[in-house]
């Protein structure tokens, strides 16, 4: 099975962008939740989503009859998921995922008693 190289060199140059992308917000994203840390972390958050749905369109110039480019697509689409999943990782460390219970206590219903008694 032959694969392009160019499809390859594409594939792993994400490798420097997730790279890249996590060492940006762990130098200025941090713990602290102000405007320029939501801002960096959706900067570098949204990367990896829209390379994953335009995955096909990337690939599409190095289509080839006698090309497969299964393995270039796989290692792309992989490294692509690590950067989603440190994306989230820094969401949960931000406090800025909904995964405790307290978060969502305002969606409990308020319970109305049917019956009232009085002391009297």
């Amino acid at each position: 099975m032959a694969f392009s190289k160019n499809a390859m060199a594409v594939a792993m140059g994400q490798i420097q962008q997730v790279g890249m992308g996590a060492f940006t917000m762990y130098m200025f994203v941090g713990n602290r939740l102000n405007i320029w840390s939501v801002f960096f972390l959706l900067q570098m958050g949204t990367g990896p989503f829209r390379n994953l749905m335009s995955t096909n369109t990337i690939f599409s110039r190095f289509e080839d009859p006698g090309v497969d480019l299964i393995i270039p697509k796989l290692i792309y689409v992989a490294i692509n998921l690590v950067g989603c999943t440190f994306f989230f990782y820094k969401l949960r460390v931000m406090g800025l995922m909904p995964i405790t219970s307290s978060d969502w206590v305002s969606l409990i219903p308020i319970r109305h008693h049917i019956d009232y008694s009085s002391g009297l």
